[in-house]
């Protein structure tokens, strides 16, 4: 069971810490806690997976609420960055 614990995270893990650090470059606070909570939902993941599968739900929902503001930062970060960029111009 861990190695599937293993294997799931490792399929997310380059894109939450891509978008991690693009909503970082404009929202620094936020994509921290984000990450922060992403990685505690892993870890509650983990363990309700290891005990019954079933009990990884709560740890999955919170680790897909996370990825889902993540991009909805990191789009809004590239966006605000391309603004600012423009009116430089």
């Amino acid at each position: 069971m861990a190695q599937r614990c293993h294997k799931n995270l490792v399929e997310y893990i380059v894109q939450v810490i891509t978008m991690g650090l693009i909503a970082g470059l404009v929202f620094p606070i936020a994509s921290t806690i984000c990450l922060s909570v992403y990685f505690l939902a892993r870890i509650a993941y983990t363990i309700g997976y290891s005990k019954a599968p079933f009990l990884r739900f709560p740890g999955h929902l919170v680790s897909m609420t996370m990825i889902i503001t993540l991009l909805i930062l990191s789009i809004w970060a590239v966006s605000d960055l391309q603004h600012r960029f423009n009116s430089i111009q």
